[in-house]
């Protein structure tokens, strides 16, 4: 939401997606008021680049920019993303928070009964982040959500955003293929053997 005046120049927000990341859909829109009604304008300014981090050389990441259209004080910008992960090792962090204030973040997982997920909460002490998990058409849905985020501020030489943040890690504990289980980062020692196998060679260091 568009707190004041100052927040109009906040029309943009960011999403990235990759080869093992696929993005299926999403949906941008902004939420003004037209004489006393709510009134959606779709967002159709959509810029897709190449993203480029430091310290890595090259990946695949892409970053669609998404700028919204029409803010005022009172406005709210929408978006919803959906993507696929191809690789159940290398399932995504969810951040629950900005620069800014948030009115509401929500993630929602929807996976088959015969994959189990794990996740780890942490930098929320109060415990404010809303879990939920329900059942339907056959797939259990996890739900987080937390409301009315304060803006977080990274002061010069903070360690990083995920050490004060609210964030969630998800991975998949097993999964089912016919009658066979199989495992995947149920413990530590699981991600250490998805690590070594990595190492396709020994290598030999002088």
């Amino acid at each position: 939401m568009i707190m004041s005046e100052n927040g109009i120049h906040n029309n943009e927000e960011n999403f990235s997606y990759s080869g093992l990341v696929k993005l299926n859909e999403y949906e941008a829109f902004s939420i003004v008021n037209d004489k006393g009604k709510e009134k959606k304008i779709k967002v159709t300014q959509v810029n897709d680049r190449q993203m480029n981090r430091r310290g890595i050389f090259y990946d695949d990441v892409r970053e669609k920019q998404l700028i919204f259209t029409n803010l005022e004080a009172g406005a709210r910008k929408v978006y919803s993303v959906q993507t696929e992960f191809l690789d159940p090792f290398l399932l995504q962090t969810h951040v629950f928070g900005n620069s800014f204030p948030m009115l509401n973040s929500v993630l929602e997982v929807r996976a088959d009964k015969d994959i189990s997920i794990g996740y780890k909460v942490f930098n929320d002490a109060g415990n404010t982040i809303e879990f939920t998990k329900t059942e339907k058409k056959g797939k259990y849905i996890y739900r987080w959500a937390l409301k009315n985020a304060k803006a977080v501020k990274i002061e010069p030489g903070n360690p990083g955003f995920l050490h004060v943040i609210p964030h969630i890690d998800l991975f998949i504990k097993d999964y089912k293929a016919g009658d066979k289980k199989i495992d995947v980062l149920d413990d530590t020692p699981r991600l250490y053997e998805y690590y070594k196998s990595f190492l396709s060679t020994r290598q030999k260091l002088y």
